[in-house]
């Protein structure tokens, strides 16, 4: 059976994105949330990996990996775009949410989450391997 056969008796119906929900205790609040989130579309990952790279004609590179971080967050997570959420809080946008709620290491963990469930964490892996 060639691979054209096996992929058309699949229901294209069944097909969805990943799901998962996260449990972490916000350091800030004191309390464990749950963040319900879905892997990000892999063109939008890949976007985001080529905006945070920065190759300078001295041949020098920069890598904006906070503002990335927070980007695939909102794309995956989103609770940080409930508008009664960020008034509560006396938040802006969805970005000054997480800031708000989120130490850095808390927002790398859902990020690192986010991008495993779509299995996004071999591009954050090549930035670390660029980094270095």
């Amino acid at each position: 059976m060639s691979i054209v056969e096996k992929l058309m008796k699949i229901d294209a119906g069944l097909l969805s994105k990943n799901k998962g929900t996260l449990k972490m205790k916000l350091k800030r609040i004191g309390e464990e949330v749950e963040f319900e989130c879905v892997e990000v579309d892999s063109e939008k990952a890949t976007n985001l990996d080529e905006e945070a790279l920065n190759i300078q004609l001295s041949g020098g590179i920069g890598i904006a990996t906070f503002n990335t971080k927070i980007k695939l967050i909102l794309l995956g997570c989103s609770l940080f775009s409930n508008k009664e959420l960020q008034e509560h809080f006396n938040c802006t946008d969805s970005k000054d949410l997480i800031k708000k709620l989120l130490t850095k290491s808390e927002i790398e963990k859902l990020a690192d989450f986010i991008a495993n469930l779509g299995g996004l964490a071999d591009s954050e892996d090549l930035i670390d391997e660029v980094k270095n």
